[in-house]
């Protein structure tokens, strides 16, 4: 069974986990609204890594995590675009174009689809793409 689509849902959900919780420590000086936004991203998050990891490890598959380097920098680089960011608008926007490379990306893997990847994995990429896009929407009121 080919699983790309699940790696990717799941590498994916990893990385965003992390920035959002680096941006909710950071959003302390922006409105509860905004800050509970973000956390409510980062559990819709947590539950597609958490829906990945239990099919890869129902195929007896490792899990491909981020590095903790990669982490580091994507860590860095959310406090440093937060110093230039000094509004919730600034923010958002830094959140919709990370969403919108996310849509870009399982939109780029479901095109290359083979053959053999189960409808299971298919599901979870589309629903995936589906709360990247509700959560780009949920973003834009702050712009």
């Amino acid at each position: 069974m080919e699983l790309t689509l699940v790696h990717k849902i799941y590498k994916d959900s990893d990385m965003a986990i992390e920035t959002l919780k680096t941006l909710e420590s950071e959003l302390k000086k922006y409105s509860e609204e905004m800050l509970e936004t973000v956390i409510h991203i980062r559990k819709g998050y947590e539950r597609y890594k958490r829906k990945a990891s239990d099919i890869l490890k129902k195929e007896k598959l490792g899990l491909d995590k981020v590095g903790e380097v990669t982490k580091m920098m994507a860590d860095n680089g959310v406090k440093r675009k937060i110093k230039h960011r000094h509004s919730e608008s600034g923010v958002a926007s830094m959140l919709i174009k990370g969403l919108h490379m996310g849509v870009k990306d399982i939109d780029h893997e479901l095109d290359c689809l083979k053959d053999d990847v189960d409808k299971k994995s298919i599901e979870l990429a589309r629903d995936f793409l589906v709360f990247q896009k509700d959560n780009i929407t949920s973003l834009k009121p702050y712009l």
